[in-house]
Order: C-alpha cells, then sequence, then structure tokens
C-alpha cells in the first residue's frame, strides 16, 4: 500500500542572521538567533515545561516523562525569545514500553492541530540513521536552567557535549545505561543539559547538516563531574515512529497556490522503510522524481506568474 506524504508550501526567504552570543548555559552560550530551526518549547497550560524536535508540520517528538497529563500542552515553534505565539497539541503518543523507573524508551510523539507552516525559522530535522561513532561532539540546546536548581531562561541556549562510551556512562550509573539511551557530556562536569530542557534535541553534524540523535531524558543534577547527560537514543525507536506515523492517518496535503510572481518552496518530510521514488506533479512544472533514503527532506521550487492561476502539489510514494 502506498504510503502519503506530508507537504507544506511558502514563499522562499532566505535571511543572513547574526547575533553575538553571550556566555550563559552549563558549559554553553546563548544560540544564535534561529539557528536551531527544529526545536520547539512545549508549554503546559501557561508554563513552558519541556522542549521537543520538529519532524514534519504535524509532528514533534519529545520525552515520555514530560507527560504526566496530555492535555492543556502547546508548542512554540521558531521562537529564540520565549513569547505566547504557539500551536495546540492534538493527541500525545508515549512509547508503549516507557518504564518510569528505567527510564528506559523515554520517547513521545506530539500530534498538532494544525501543521506548522515552514520557514527559515520553522524546519524539521533528520534522524540520524546510522551507528554514532563515539566521542562525536553534538549540541543540546533548549531554555532550561543554567545552573543545577536555578531559573529557567527566556532565550535559547546551546551547550556542545562529547557522546561518551557506554561502558564509561554504566561505570558512572552504576549499570542504569541501557541500549535504548546513550550519555553525553565531559567527564570533569561543566557542559550539560538543565531542568526544563527534557524532552529537546541533541543534535549531531554529519559532515552537511544537523541530524537528530536523540532527546535529553535524565541525570543526576547538571554539569557534575562523572554525571554526563543520558538522552534517548532515536536510532532505537525509528521503527515506533514510523508506525505510530502511518497508523495516524498521514494524507497527502494538496496545496492552493494563489500568490502571482512569486517562487513557491514546498518542502516535503517521509518516512518508510525502504527506498522509493517520490513522484510530485504539478500541471505547470510537469514530474519531478527523486530517489530518497529511509528518512529526508527536501524543497521543490516553483515560480508562478498569472494571478487568475490556481496550481497544486501532490506528493505520494509508490
Amino acid at each position: 500500500m502506498a504510503m502519503k506524504t506530508l507537504l507544506s508550501c511558502l514563499c522562499c526567504v532566505h535571511l543572513k542572521i547574526t547575533h553575538k552570543s553571550l556566555r550563559l548555559i552549563i558549559g554553553g552560550e546563548e544560540a544564535l538567533f534561529h539557528s536551531w530551526p527544529w526545536q520547539v518549547s512545549l508549554t503546559f497550560i501557561t508554563m513552558p515545561a519541556c522542549g521537543g524536535a520538529i519532524l514534519s508540520p504535524f509532528w514533534v517528538l519529545s520525552a515520555a516523562h514530560c507527560f504526566r497529563r496530555s492535555s492543556l500542552w502547546t508548542v512554540l515553534a521558531g521562537k529564540h525569545d520565549l513569547d505566547n505565539l504557539n500551536e495546540k497539541v492534538s493527541i500525545i503518543l508515549i512509547h508503549k514500553d516507557y518504564s518510569t523507573q528505567t527510564k528506559e524508551y523515554d520517547i513521545a510523539l506530539l500530534k498538532l492541530k494544525e501543521p506548522l507552516i515552514f520557514n527559515d525559522f520553522v524546519r524539521p530535522i533528520n534522524i540520524w540513521m546510522t551507528t554514532l561513532p563515539l566521542f562525536t561532539e553534538c549540541t543540546t540546546t533548549g531554555w532550561g536552567s543554567t545552573r543545577e536548581n536555578g531559573p529557567r531562561v527566556n532565550k535559547l541556549q546551546e551547550v556542545n557535549v562529547t557522546l561518551l562510551p557506554s561502558e564509561v556512562c554504566n561505570k558512572y550509573y552504576v549499570g542504569r545505561i541501557l541500549d535504548t539511551m546513550f550519555c553525553a557530556g565531559k567527564e570533569e562536569g561543566g557542559a550539560d543539559a538543565c531542568q526544563g530542557d527534557s524532552g529537546g534535541p541533541i543534535s549531531c553534524f554529519n559532515g552537511s547538516r544537523y541530524e537528530l540523535a536523540g532527546v535529553v531524558s535524565w541525570g543526576v543534577g547538571c554539569g557534575r563531574a562523572k554525571k554526563p547527560g543520558v538522552y534517548t537514543r532515536i536510532q532505537n525507536v525509528i521503527s515506533w515512529i514510523t508506525d505510530v506515523i502511518s497508523k495516524q492517518h498521514l494524507a497527502t496535503i494538496t496545496i492552493q497556490l494563489h500568490t502571482p510572481g512569486l517562487t513557491c518552496c514546498v518542502y516535503i518530510s517521509v518516512f518508510t522503510d525502504e527506498e522509493n521514488i517520490l513522484s510530485v506533479g504539478t500541471p505547470a512544472a510537469g514530474w519531478f522524481q527523486k530517489n530518497f533514503e529511509t528518512y529526508t527532506d527536501f524543497r521543490i521550487c516553483l515560480f508562478f506568474q498569472q494571478k487568475t492561476t490556481v496550481e497544486s502539489i501532490e506528493a505520494e510514494v509508490v
């Protein structure tokens, strides 16, 4: 059976944004404005509580332990300074094997009531599909505390952490690091996520782009020596993510393009278990075909001239 994809459309804007970093988070700094466009803040009622990562226009990935209650959550996307703009959450799905005791499978998917519109400030992140090399330096981001038991911050922070061997992690945590987890930080401490960063992404650079390796799960304190942060390993839950999204009736969206004289771009995110051919059709541009791997996103840009012309774009994995 063919699997449908999810699309969003926007007019292309390319901005070069610079910002002087301030030393704030534990071992890190204030992030450049909108440099992590897949990062979201999850708000319970009116209080920022956890972080998350955008996978597609309707789906956000976070940590299961954030959600003792499944209602009254909203997602703030495309933000550097936290404000009141948000998207409401339709449903929260927690991994069936999540353990509150061991924190195994500490992962959750949030489906939004309305799709996010992708632009330079709001964009999905690909999942890291292969085994993470040891001692890779990755980046954790969030609006959590900048010191243990300290207040949370309003400006997005980032900190570089190093992936440590599982035997080292298990030595520090007395065998509590399971196959669904990994730890990252510095053995001497001083670089870590903290309270309020839970569920947020740890992003690793693969040589050409950042990909999602894990989400902030647990730890002892913040930035302590020989107590690195512990993350849920996304590679181990890819099939669960795929199954959940496909069972939630992920359908093709047809987008009507009314604006003349502008180049409009379609961002496409696809989940599938094997390589396929993606076909994108439009009356104006003919057919476009692209091979893609297990999880990918890419952009197709079209130029529309006539004011009266209404074009549509559909995509389907066949």
